[in-house]
């Protein structure tokens, strides 16, 4: 996965509120650049505890510090009934498992702009699959992101992780939209969220704000 170019490994529990600890590991760049970029990849569910392939991720960001983030549910292997009796209980709050992922990158996102000390230097959020998710919202929610990867994104809300009533407001695709004028990277070409969205930045004369890439 590359880790060659990199020169420290070091690992955090960062609370994400209170009680609950996330945890981040962060890979820093051979490069001698003093206001280097820096990504956050957030894992998902199915990736679980395994450590991710980045080469796929790299090329767009080259120099970058990597950070890794593991939101809650994703490192220890639940059952999918286990799963579904938490995802319930979370309704019951007016939360999902995808928000309260969205709340973890956040705060990270917000650890590594103010405390781990970045001396200014641009933030990007990565997700995979059903971490995309999660990476979205908190692309668009936090002020500290300069741009998204989205790595096989789910098409749509109703295929992919759930966000209580979000479909009565805005599909998947139309958030990805709203990523602009940051720069979004899709990582699947053949994404028929890449063609949504593209189709919606194509009409509002945006469309250099979003580029395919090949998984």
């Amino acid at each position: 996965c590359g880790v060659d170019a990199f020169s420290v490994f070091d690992a955090w529990l960062i609370e994400a509120e209170a009680g609950v600890f996330v945890r981040v590991l962060r890979l820093r760049t051979r490069s001698d650049l003093p206001t280097r970029a820096r990504l956050l990849i957030v894992r998902s569910r199915q990736e679980g505890w395994q450590f991710p392939d980045v080469d796929a991720v790299l090329p767009i960001l080259r120099g970058a510090d990597v950070f890794i983030l593991y939101p809650r549910f994703v490192e220890r292997a639940l059952s999918a009934r286990r799963y579904a009796e938490i995802e319930r209980t979370a309704a019951l709050s007016g939360r999902t498992i995808a928000a309260l992922q969205t709340w973890d990158t956040m705060r990270v996102l917000s650890w590594m702009w103010q405390d781990e000390g970045g001396n200014g230097s641009p933030i990007f959020v990565a997700g995979r699959g059903d971490a995309a998710v999660p990476s979205l919202y908190a692309a668009l929610l936090s002020e500290y992101v300069a741009g998204a990867i989205l790595w096989e994104p789910p098409a749509s809300h109703g295929i992919g992780p759930p966000l209580l009533t979000v479909l009565r407001t805005i599909e998947f695709s139309e958030a990805a939209a709203m990523v602009s004028p940051r720069p979004l990277a899709v990582i699947d070409e053949a994404s028929a969220l890449f063609g949504a969205t593209g189709a919606i930045l194509q009409s509002l004369g945006r469309s250099e704000d979003i580029a395919a890439r090949k998984s």
